[in-house]
């Protein structure tokens, strides 16, 4: 039988200031979480300092969120697209995302949708 892993989750633009403390506390797993944009984060180079400050270590990064609005807003759609092809670079089996939604559509706003997508092993976009 699997156990449920320990995580938490950590601001991803504070990822490489705050990680560093989080190691050794009893996490197994880490989901770097991001809102509405990056903030500038270059994920690549990110996923870079994250691998060398796990190296050797039993803890690792499950998930990359970035929770948005992909359906409204094409340049959400895009950071997403992105967030997903770069998770496996982290070494991340999942990215958690918002479905998004119309807002004030007709007067009424829908409900927004949580999402987890696998990364691991398969093309999660096509067009």
């Amino acid at each position: 039988m699997k156990q449920i892993k320990i995580g938490t989750c950590i601001q991803g633009p504070r990822a490489e200031e705050w990680l560093p403390g989080f190691l050794g506390k009893g996490f197994e797993t880490f989901s770097l979480n991001f809102h509405m944009s990056l903030e500038g984060t270059d994920l690549e180079q990110l996923a870079g300092k994250t691998e060398k400050l796990l190296e050797g270590r039993p803890e690792r990064i499950s998930t990359i969120g970035f929770y948005c609005n992909p359906i409204q807003y094409p340049e959400h759609r895009k950071t997403l697209e992105q967030v997903i092809r770069t998770a496996g670079r982290f070494g991340a089996d999942h990215v958690s995302t918002f479905a998004g939604a119309f807002e004030d559509r007709h007067g009424k706003k829908l409900h927004v949708i949580l999402v987890f997508i696998h990364v691991r092993g398969r093309q999660c976009l096509k067009r």
